[in-house]
């Protein structure tokens, strides 16, 4: 299993700490889901993520 995940977060965030939450949630994944093989994990400003519409089917309301 692979998962692909945008996180969006505020321009501002530190990266110290926005490694910390990739971080956490990549452990939780794989804690929680043993047929994970990969996940790719990126930020986005929360923003410009907002502007554009979401994949598989949902759609911004915007």
């Amino acid at each position: 299993m692979h998962a692909d995940i945008a996180i969006a977060v505020e321009e501002s965030l530190p990266v110290s700490e926005a490694k910390k939450i990739t971080a956490a949630l990549e452990h939780q994944l794989f804690e929680h889901m043993p047929a994970l093989a990969v996940v790719n994990i990126r930020l986005a400003n929360a923003d410009a993520d907002h502007r554009h519409g979401h994949r598989n089917g949902e759609h911004d309301s915007h």
